[in-house]
């Protein structure tokens, strides 16, 4: 090769190594300005595009070419990506990034809000600074003074203690599973001695019930809830049990911290513009101004391994005043409103004990979950789920079944819920689409009993 073309050659590798290593300098930067902001975007929709067949395919059908965004402003020229969209049985190359080792990868589970859970992909250096970005939120909120020890109730705790811990550098995370009796999950925490306790408002409000009867002192400095709406009278009475102050995030398995609640005002929440970008659009996907309820769709600043453009998180928000930065607590990112779409209702085991709405559907997730690091990374043998108790006793369970999948899923039901409780009975009915609410909300866990059979019956 001759000396000219040679130096040529490595010129081209510097460039390209220079590029890769300013463009990771951007991604994972703490405190992105709006410049690196649209940077970030510019680069993770071409790389989508480039790397990503299911974008590619997207993209093409939408007549859109990568250039066509050069900021956020700009989004609205790609087309809107639901969880269907990436649902659909595909080769796991369909979804991640050409060259992704799924088995290498860290992986999390939708906690099936929407009744469409699946997983979501990310590199360890992606899955570190997602972590990162929900320490840093929970400083912002708690004043946290690191070592310190978190607490998370949460369904997807499996093992017999009922617990688990894991380390993120100098903060002790504690998993308890939140299906526990309340009076277990409260001897574990009096263990535990946490700063900071997280869960669902529905498990957090529980184990508030259990405290007015109970000896244990807990004494965390503060509450986050996450997942679910925070009524007020939810907060009051997590606060008046744990005497301490509670805020409410808007978190996703897809993203991570998406928004924390803002220490000023209840009603604001902050957007995390490290991790995402977020629009309000209405029913035909234009763009809303500030103050007007709409859709909430996401796109991924960090997550090149398994990418979120305009992804359709299935929730409701406004945008509020994002010209008035910086807010009085100190925030310069945007504001969201108070989060509506993620409505639940409890769950009732045949003893009285008052259960957790996701603690049921994450363990229907699993027990009808079929993955292996070979399987695209969805919800194979069914699109959608509902739940509907209407006995103490008896759920029936309402599935649109994937095309092809041919399961005896109440006895793959009748097993798992035993685990839950052994007199609980379930009816399975296969159907080809579910109920909404008038509201064109959809509610994955309904109850239907009455209070009178449930009053006095709780242990």
């Amino acid at each position: 090769m001759p000396c000219q073309e040679m130096a040529e050659t490595r010129e081209s590798d510097q460039l390209l190594l220079g590029g890769l290593m300013f463009d990771r300098m951007q991604r994972f930067r703490v405190g992105k300005s709006q410049t690196g902001i649209d940077r970030s975007l510019r680069l993770s929709i071409r790389d989508a595009y480039r790397h990503v067949p299911v974008y590619r395919r997207l993209m093409d059908a939408a007549a859109v070419s990568p250039e066509d965004v050069r900021s956020s402003r700009d989004l609205e020229r790609l087309p809107i990506v639901s969880k269907e969209d990436l649902c659909r049985p595909m080769a796991v190359d369909d979804v991640l990034r050409r060259g992704t080792r799924p088995d290498r990868c860290e992986r999390v589970t939708t906690s099936g809000a929407s009744g469409i859970p699946f997983s979501i992909y990310m590199s360890k250096l992606e899955a570190y600074y997602r972590r990162l970005l929900l320490l840093l939120a929970w400083k912002r909120v708690a004043r946290l003074a690191f070592p310190c020890t978190v607490v998370e109730l949460a369904a997807g705790v499996e093992n017999e203690s009922g617990f688990e811990i894991r380390r993120w550098g100098a903060v002790r995370v504690v998993r308890i599973y939140a299906g526990l009796p309340a009076s277990t999950q409260l001897r574990i925490l009096g263990k535990s001695h946490p700063q900071l306790l997280v869960g669902r408002p529905t498990a957090l409000e529980i184990l508030a019930e259990a405290l007015e009867t109970s000896s244990t002192l807990l004494a965390p400095l503060h509450v986050v809830t996450r997942g679910e709406i925070l009524y007020a009278d939810t907060r009051w009475k997590i606060e008046a049990a744990l005497q301490c102050r509670v805020s409410d995030f808007y978190n996703s398995e897809e993203i991570g911290n998406i928004a924390w609640e803002c220490p000023e005002n209840p009603s604001r929440l902050h957007l995390n513009t490290d991790a995402c970008v977020v629009e309000i659009v209405d029913e035909e996907g234009i763009p809303l101004p500030d103050g007007v309820e709409g859709r909430i769709l996401v796109t991924n600043l960090y997550n090149r391994t398994m990418p979120f453009l305009r992804y359709e998180m299935g929730d409701r928000a406004a945008l509020l005043n994002v010209d008035q930065i910086p807010c009085s607590c100190g925030a310069r990112n945007p504001s969201l409103s108070a989060v509506s779409g993620r409505i639940d209702d409890f769950v009732f085991l045949p003893d009285g004990r008052k259960l957790s709405p996701h603690v049921l559907a994450v363990s229907l997730e699993k027990a009808l979950s079929h993955r292996s690091p070979h399987q695209a990374p969805s919800y194979h043998s069914c699109r959608r789920f509902q739940v509907v108790q209407d006995a103490l006793d008896h759920v029936t369970v309402r599935i649109i079944p994937e095309q092809g999948v041919d399961l005896d899923f109440e006895s793959i039901i009748r097993l798992r819920l035993r685990t839950l409780h052994p007199a609980l009975r379930c009816s399975v009915i296969l159907v080809d689409e579910l109920e909404f609410l008038p509201s064109g909300k959809f509610k994955r866990v309904i109850g239907r009993i009455p209070a009178s059979e449930v009053s006095g019956r709780e242990p």
